[in-house]
């Protein structure tokens, strides 16, 4: 009865790329491997890549090599480097300057090091004098320039997102909402104005004007729970600009659990919210009018 054994393969010392070369070479030349067929090839290919723990990829590219040149040599990649204009005690020298001046803008300590080279005669300011602006910044990213300097910034405010800044898009449906806010004035005893509420749906013009006596989140809330309930027609948007009494938490929790698509205006896009506010002239000339009459 015939028993096979079964052989594990394994690299028992750890072999630099050099010597790893030099072994695939003597393989390859020992079984004559550019004479062998292409079965046996694949043995050979096979027993490489077991034994090495290279890719297929890389056994091709070393035998590729040993049949172009009869031999497997190490490739070493010449890296380009850019030539360093400054060292490191220029960067060090540009950092303690810009720290004693209080970190200004690049073209005012260019100014300052090319002062200190020509008119105070600083011999050590000679070679940095020369830097460019832009490649101030660029130093005051590099890692001598952080380690020397003390300079912290503030943490940044995250953005809350609320609402898709884009222009609706209605597609010849009712139910998106324009709001805009328009300020009545105040009287000439000092008495301060109400606030109109204007929404216009942009596809069947119908429009609604409330009042409320502050710009608040709550007034604004319970003005759109009212139209909401008053709309013919199931309400699909509300766009408005970037007035705080429309983009808050509040209004947003409410369109989100009606299910009313919130968007705002651009920057720089007056045109994002131009049928409401065009609107707003009839409101502002009707309390005009009411102001004369009382």
């Amino acid at each position: 009865m015939n028993t096979t054994t079964k052989i594990e393969y394994s690299r028992q010392a750890k072999v630099s790329k050099r010597e790893g070369y030099v072994w695939i070479s003597n393989i390859l030349e020992r079984f004559t491997f550019i004479k062998l067929k292409k079965e046996e090839k694949g043995v050979i290919h096979r027993y490489l890549k077991k034994m090495t723990g290279y890719s297929k990829a890389q056994v091709n590219r070393l035998i590729l090599q040993y049949k172009e040149k009869g031999k497997i040599e190490v490739v070493i990649y010449a890296r380009h480097t850019f030539t360093s204009v400054y060292s490191e005690a220029d960067i060090i020298l540009l950092a303690h300057t810009d720290e004693l001046h209080d970190y200004p803008n690049g073209a005012a300590l260019k100014h300052t090091l090319t002062r200190m080279a020509c008119v105070y005669r600083k011999e050590e300011f000679n070679r940095i004098q020369h830097i460019s602006v832009g490649h101030i910044y660029n130093i005051r990213k590099s890692a001598v320039y952080q380690r020397v300097t003390k300079r912290y910034e503030k943490t940044h405010p995250t953005a809350v997102a609320i609402g898709v800044r884009r222009r609706p898009n209605p597609l010849g449906k009712p139910g998106y909402f324009r709001v805009d806010s328009v300020h009545q004035g105040d009287s000439e005893e000092g008495e301060k104005g109400l606030y109109h509420i204007n929404i216009v749906d942009e596809v069947t013009q119908t429009e609604y004007v409330c009042c409320v006596e502050t710009l608040s989140a709550a007034h604004l809330v319970l003005v759109v729970e009212q139209i909401m309930d008053k709309c013919p027609f199931a309400v699909l948007g509300f766009h408005s600009d970037n007035g705080s009494e429309y983009i808050n938490r509040q209004v947003a929790a409410l369109l989100e659990k009606l299910v009313i698509e919130f968007t705002k205006s651009r920057s720089r896009q007056s045109t994002d919210n131009a049928l409401v506010e065009g609107k707003n002239n009839i409101i502002r000339g009707l309390c005009q009018i009411k102001a004369l009459l009382s």
